[in-house]
């Protein structure tokens, strides 16, 4: 079952205000109320934030939350939160940031560690009412003072003089005259109007043909019947190349894991068959020697320095061997292996190998009375037994 931890956490800190991680931390919802800038020219809106401290602060955990999500039992749900808690504080450690998708990245800073939420959490905190200009309110205020003092103020009627005063008279005249004659030329148009229903009245109706329309059914195209063919069109072209690159990467990883497995196979067969090869030809070598000592006793001198000459030259031996106790691909073994050897008071030594991580340790095998394959097979009976050399390159 696949746990996406990152979003149990998000959710429990927009639910609950807050989320404690065992051996982390805790991430804390921080809200901000309005306020006036010190212009008092602009209110800006709430804000929300989030922050982390590394000290374990309220009741909300994540391993309640695993609990009331999932159908863990207590022990599965301390595990999946230490498994987490391991994997960011290891990247903490080796690469100095952990992003932690769609909550943010935590960053070691020296002595402490650092939160930075991520963009898009930020706008769906902060999707409130934007900030609020006061500029445009305080003209308004002001233009409404100004009116009502105009208002207040008495306004002096215009003195006119006489020229004026003829003025107006002569204006009022000729505006008598002219709605006079407006009102002969309508008494004369409802005179004839009157003339014109009475000779119409007297000629016997005519048949009227009204004019045949033609009507046009013309389909409203939208936007969407317009083009949503060709954008499902491109959906599932879409669809159908991202499902085709899934495969093409599934396939090559799956013959990657493969290949890797086989490769490791053989070399496990190699070995065993250099060692087979190797007793087979100590346990002839030995037949035969005693075979030659038993009919020429004189030619041992001969045979002893044959020997010397044909032996091979000794190993020269480092000043640290490294054993490889395991390969592991899961971090659960990986950490299971790790702790046997630092039971053992040896320093874990580790290295990436393909899809797989080499998990041994190093000790120092510059001492010529140390034999090295009484060593290895001690290490196969206490801690694994495929454990071998990597350094130096023994086949025991």
């Amino acid at each position: 079952m696949q746990v996406n931890v990152v979003n149990i956490i998000i959710d429990a800190i927009l639910g609950k205000g807050s989320c404690s991680i065992e051996s982390l931390g805790t991430f804390t919802l921080n809200s901000q109320s309005a306020i006036l800038t010190k212009g008092k020219t602009e209110l800006q809106a709430p804000q929300k934030s989030i922050t982390f401290s590394e000290e374990i602060v309220g009741d909300v955990t994540l391993e309640d939350e695993l609990l009331s999500i999932y159908p863990f039992s207590p022990n599965k749900a301390k595990k999946v939160v230490s498994i987490f808690s391991n994997k960011v504080i290891n990247g903490l450690l080796n690469f100095d940031q952990v992003n932690l998708k769609n909550l943010g990245a935590l960053t070691q800073r020296e002595d402490n560690i650092t939160f930075e939420l991520s963009e898009q959490l930020e706008r769906i905190l902060n999707r409130t009412l934007p900030n609020i200009d006061l500029n445009p309110l305080l003209r308004d205020k002001k233009a409404e003072q100004t009116n009502a003092k105009e208002q207040l103020t008495p306004i002096a009627p215009p003195t006119k003089t006489a020229k004026e005063a003829e003025k107006v008279i002569e204006n009022k005249e000729v505006l008598d005259v002219k709605k006079e004659v407006v009102q002969d030329k309508l008494s004369a148009e409802r005179v004839q109007d009157h003339a014109r229903l009475d000779f119409d009245k007297s000629e016997p109706a005519k048949s009227k043909e009204k004019p045949i329309q033609e009507f046009v059914y013309e389909e409203d195209e939208s936007f969407l019947s317009r083009f949503l063919p060709w954008i499902l069109l491109l959906l599932t072209l879409g669809a159908v190349y991202f499902g085709i690159t899934k495969f093409i990467q599934f396939a090559k990883q799956s013959d990657d894991q493969s290949t890797v497995s086989q490769h490791i196979d053989e070399n496990v067969d190699n070995e065993t068959i250099q060692v087979d090869s190797i007793e087979q030809s100590d346990s002839a070598d030995e037949e035969m020697n005693t075979a030659e000592e038993k009919e020429i006793p004189t030619n041992t001198a001969k045979e002893k320095t044959t020997q010397k000459e044909t032996a091979p030259q000794e190993m020269v031996r480092p000043d640290e061997c490294i054993i490889i106790a395991g390969s592991y691909m899961l971090e659960e073994n990986i950490d299971d292996m790790a702790a046997k050897i630092r039971a053992m008071g040896y320093e874990v030594y580790t290295e990436k190998y393909g899809y797989y991580i080499r998990v041994g340790f190093a000790f120092p095998c510059n001492d010529p009375d140390l034999n090295l394959d009484l060593y290895i097979e001690e290490v196969r009976a206490k801690l694994s037994k495929s454990a071998w050399y990597l350094v130096p390159d023994l086949s025991i």
